[in-house]
């Protein structure tokens, strides 16, 4: 999945950020909605959409979506 699909399906999916500002290199902790369960549902949305298993270290480690885009190809292969 390209970077821009990635971008929008997670805006999708993601509670909270719907019309946020999100950008691949904006920092997840500029938004007050990143939060734990902001993680879990990023964990479920991963493994459903990219047949991908990320730990909530993982998603943690990744401080922009870009990061956790980049991630995410790396362990599809």
């Amino acid at each position: 999945m390209d970077e821009k699909k990635f971008l929008a399906e997670f805006v999708e999916n993601v509670d909270g950020f719907a019309d946020s500002g999100l950008t691949l290199n904006k920092p997840f902790a500029d938004f007050p909605q990143w939060d734990s369960l902001a993680v879990l549902v990023t964990i479920a949305w991963v493994a459903e959409t990219c047949q991908v298993a990320l730990s909530g270290q993982d998603v943690r480690d990744c401080k922009t979506l870009g990061e956790l885009h980049a991630k995410v190809r790396q362990r599809k292969g």
